[in-house]
This record gives structure tokens, C-alpha cells and sequence, in this order.
């Protein structure tokens, strides 16, 4: 469960416009999980493009890593924060559910037949 995680990071394949979405505990382990993101990414089948990196914190140790592939830094999450915003405050649950409301918002954005 993302309960209690602090970080949270989004890839975006900008082919498919697919988001996922992975939460640690700790800034020492984002550059692991995104490198697995990465991979399960790029195994998902062929015709793929680099995916966008969508991070919120503690990037520069995947640079390099990701610097091979093509792939591009951002640093928002746009639509799955402003839906992750909007689910918390209806929904009125605690704010330590963050992680389980984001991954929802994640969720929800990929199911949706389209997204700009």
C-alpha cells in the first residue's frame, strides 16, 4: 500500500499517453523504482516511444540512465495532481491518504478514452 509514502513519481509514455505511477518511502530508493518503471515500460511492447519522466523530487541520480534512452524530464504531474487535489477534498478523507487517492486519480486517467 502507498500509505505513508512521501515521494511519488509518473512516468507518461508519451505514445499512449499510459501514466504509471510508483511511491517510496524514501528519496534512496527513486532512482531503483524508476529504472524498473523504465524497463517494464519499454517491455510493454514494441513501437513504443521514450516515455516522458514526470518526477517530483531527487531525479539527478537517473539522468544518466535515462539520458540513454531519450527519455525527457518534467516536473509537474498536472492532471493526475490536480484530480488527486480534487478527489481529497471531496471525498474529505485525511490528507495521509494522499498516495491512495493519487494512485486513483492515476487510475482514473488511464482508463478515460482520452487525455490532451
Amino acid at each position: 500500500s502507498p500509505n505513508g509514502s512521501l515521494y511519488m513519481t509518473v512516468l507518461l509514455d508519451d505514445f499512449t499517453k499510459f501514466t504509471a505511477v510508483a511511491f517510496m518511502d524514501t528519496k534512496e530508493v527513486v532512482r531503483e523504482k524508476v529504472i524498473i518503471m523504465i524497463t517494464q515500460l519499454e517491455i510493454m511492447g514494441p513501437g513504443r516511444s521514450a516515455p516522458t519522466m514526470v518526477v517530483s523530487l531527487s531525479m539527478r541520480s537517473c539522468v544518466h540512465f535515462s539520458g540513454r534512452r531519450g527519455i525527457r524530464h518534467g516536473m509537474t504531474v498536472g492532471y493526475t495532481r490536480e484530480k488527486m487535489r480534487a478527489l481529497l477534498l471531496d471525498s474529505k478523507l485525511p490528507q495521509d491518504m494522499w498516495a491512495e487517492v493519487a494512485a486513483t486519480a492515476n487510475y482514473l486517467r488511464n482508463i478515460s478514452p482520452a487525455e490532451g
